[in-house]
């Protein structure tokens, strides 16, 4: 679904009140231009007063205004499949229709990690969450947060300040920021230093709804999701039940006895969250970032800060480049054995048995070892095969 007509039909829909998400679907795939209102009611069990709306032409209207708006704001809307969607939101349960993006995704954004707490947090936990984010973002690890007073703020300020990525996740509709004194710190960020992005329309406020839904996309987006600071009510530990849903690490940050704001996240790790002391124990915790982390730039500092050894130990030879991947990426490399063409990701996803969204960061990993190459329409080969 690729054309301008296409893409306001689909935006339509999603927009249309009164249009449930399996009806959305199923015109999406099909497609309902020029269908009467007594038809879409008929045979794709839509209220009529919404159907009335759709036929008349109503929602595509309301559509074409939105991304007229979208355009003036400088924000693009994008949808599952296109080529721009975040590889980590395929497949996750409860999927956004659409996403506005202001600023622009990168590859090395699927190495994020969600650093989320309290709006209402003490020195000790804004200190604790700009340690971690600090930390992570010295690795090039960007961090995901939700733009809120607080931990989130704090997050965001620390990884641009460790000339890291960040990423932003609004319960509201882009054309304003909530809070607004968040407003230049939003725009730094899609400034070129990350990504300010919501599901919601470009005029939507926010309300107690919105920001639970927005919570499951930063955890999406992420590898892990680490709580600094949160009482037992905070809107964190949502997040971090949607990490833990979607079989991802949660991390929790323990703090004094006497705060309230701590009770959360110690109610987290006697729950079985990991208890975080620094980031090597993040990226300790997870193979495939620790992986990547030690192949980046910054794989020096790694080393140092968590007491490994450098891994370009001097060898007699030159290993082969495969020589240390770890089983899945082999996995990967079997199956673009037979590939000189290139081979596409929807063919690996299926030869390999690896799910959409680590096998995009996996690819990315292998890009970054140098012995992988990606192709136009996301095809890859095998260095030794260009």
């Amino acid at each position: 679904m690729n054309s301008d007509k296409d893409r306001i039909f689909r935006l339509a829909l999603v927009l249309s009140a009164g249009i449930g998400r399996l009806a959305r679907a199923r015109l999406t795939k099909e497609g309902a231009l020029g269908v009467s209102a007594e038809e879409l009611a008929r045979d794709f069990g839509i209220a009529s007063d919404a159907a009335s709306r759709f036929a008349s032409g109503e929602s595509l209207v309301a559509a074409q205004k939105e991304f007229a708006n979208a355009e003036r704001l400088g924000v693009n809307i994008i949808f599952p499949g296109d080529e721009d969607w975040p590889p980590a939101l395929k497949g996750m349960s409860d999927e956004p229709e659409v996403l506005y993006v202001k600023g622009s995704f990168s590859p090395s954004d699927f190495f994020s990690v969600a650093v989320v707490g309290s709006r209402r947090a003490t020195a000790y936990g804004l200190a604790a969450a700009r340690k971690i984010a600090f930390g992570l973002g010295e690795l090039g690890v960007a961090t995901v947060s939700g733009l809120a007073r607080g931990i989130d703020t704090q997050a965001h300020r620390a990884s641009l300040e460790a000339a890291a990525r960040t990423i932003a996740v609004l319960g509201n509709g882009l054309s304003s920021c909530y809070p607004s004194e968040n407003a230049g710190l939003a725009a730094e960020i899609s400034d070129g230093r990350g990504v300010v992005v919501s599901e919601y329309p470009l005029d939507r406020f926010p309300d107690r709804y919105t920001f639970p839904r927005r919570n499951r996309i930063i955890a999406a987006l992420s590898l892990a999701t680490v709580v600094a600071e949160a009482d037992e009510k905070s809107g964190a530990l949502i997040t971090a039940r949607c990490a833990a849903a979607e079989g991802k690490d949660v991390f929790a940050i323990p703090g004094p006895i006497f705060s309230n704001t701590s009770a959360g996240t110690h109610a987290l790790i006697k729950s079985g969250a990991k208890l975080v002391h620094s980031v090597s124990d993040i990226v300790d915790e997870i193979s495939h970032l620790a992986d990547w982390v030690a192949h980046s730039p910054a794989s020096g500092r790694y080393q140092a800060a968590s007491g490994k050894k450098t891994l370009a130990a001097p060898m007699a030879a030159s290993p082969s480049p495969t020589a240390n991947l770890a089983p899945p990426e082999k996995k990967i490399m079997e199956a673009l054995k037979p590939g000189i063409a290139g081979v596409s990701i929807d063919f690996l996803e299926h030869a390999t048995g690896i799910r959409a969204g680590e096998l995009s960061g996996l690819l990315v990993g292998l890009e970054i070892k140098g012995v992988i190459r990606a192709l136009p329409g996301k095809h890859y080969v095998p260095v030794r095969a260009v």
